[in-house]
């Protein structure tokens, strides 16, 4: 049956206002204060920062109990270790006896051993203070940008900011265009995606830390074989890469509040006291370049670890490093002793 124009938009603008009215009864659903009362709202980041830094904590408890002298991970290491040094000096001194290796390269063998014991015993603190100084660095890039060095502050910063985003439509009209509300919807959700692009990113590179540093101490005892340290290279290549995406996500992080703070003309800081937000959306010349900010923050985010694994990609060879530091010292120690 053949439908006229104004049927036709008749129709549409029908669909549209059903839609409509769906999304409003969904956001009312999700929105209602008469919801299922709870004293803490879960979805905060608020709460979600606090639960992260008890996280943290938990975890560093953990690493403790890993560590402590009589703990079952302690005799595994410890059993490791002997192992791994056991078969590297037999194989130095099987050479040695068979006159295909010198007495300098005993002492080198008894020094790598001694190092590796080193950072067995000093683990914790070392990766400890490299975490430190991943904090400390991204704290101070952050800071200059956005004058606050908190970790969760950008996230709290771009929720504040979506939540007093609303869009309006010029062209007033009983049955609204289906474009326009598309439009709304797409531009909506690239909003909170960017939020939720940052919050991911924070809580990602917490987790990467927690996870590296709990396997790390396994991969230590690796490097007293040269067929095996390319193992722990690997693991310090993990471990490296998410102290950098710890600081390249809070600048790109704090770029984007920038951007935000560019584009909307709005305060940025701590007490900062941001006005609602009203965008018109006639037409896509009116969003496209809201929509554009969105895609390039997303991907920026979401780019950090490209951008991490591109840095810590560069470190190799730790293991063989530390061989070739321990030759050398045993070199020095025998040219004293003669």
């Amino acid at each position: 049956m053949y439908k006229s124009k104004v049927q036709k938009e008749y129709e549409l603008h029908k669909k549209a206002w059903v839609l409509g009215f769906l999304t409003g009864l969904l956001w009312l659903l999700l929105d209602s204060n008469m919801a299922i009362a709870a004293d803490v709202d879960y979805g905060s980041y608020k709460v979600a920062h606090s639960s992260f830094e008890t996280f943290l904590r938990e975890v560093g408890s953990y690493v403790e109990a890993l560590l402590a002298p009589d703990s079952k991970a302690a005799q595994f290491i410890n059993a490791e270790f002997i192992t791994f040094a056991t078969i590297r000096l037999s194989m130095i001194l099987s050479k040695w006896a068979m006159d295909s290796a010198e007495l300098i390269d005993i002492f080198a063998v008894v020094l790598l051993i001694s190092i590796v014991q080193i950072l067995i015993d000093f683990y914790d603190i070392l990766t400890t203070g490299l975490l430190t100084w991943s904090g400390d660095l991204a704290g101070i890039i952050q800071y200059t940008i956005v004058g606050n060095d908190d970790v969760f502050f950008i996230t709290s910063y771009l929720s504040n900011v979506v939540d007093k985003i609303s869009f309006t439509d010029d062209s007033w009209s009983l049955m609204p265009d289906l474009m326009n509300v598309l439009m709304l919807f797409i531009c909506t959700g690239l909003l909170w995606l960017v939020s939720i692009a940052a919050f991911f990113g924070m809580a990602w590179s917490i987790w990467g830390f927690a996870l590296a540093k709990l396997i790390g101490w396994f991969f230590l005892p690796f490097l007293l074989l040269d067929k095996t340290a390319t193992l722990f290279d690997g693991w310090l290549r993990f471990f490296l890469g998410f102290l950098f995406y710890a600081v390249i996500i809070r600048v790109n992080g704090s770029l984007v509040a920038v951007m935000m703070k560019a584009y909307f003309d709005i305060p940025l800081g701590v007490d900062a006291e941001i006005q609602n937000i009203v965008i018109t959306a006639n037409s896509f010349s009116d969003v496209g370049a809201l929509m554009s900010m969105c895609l390039v923050s997303i991907l920026a985010l979401f780019a950090t670890g490209k951008f991490a694994v591109a840095i810590s990609g560069g470190v190799g060879g730790f293991g063989g490093t530390l061989s070739q530091v321990a030759l050398a010292g045993a070199g020095g120690v025998s040219r004293y002793l003669k």
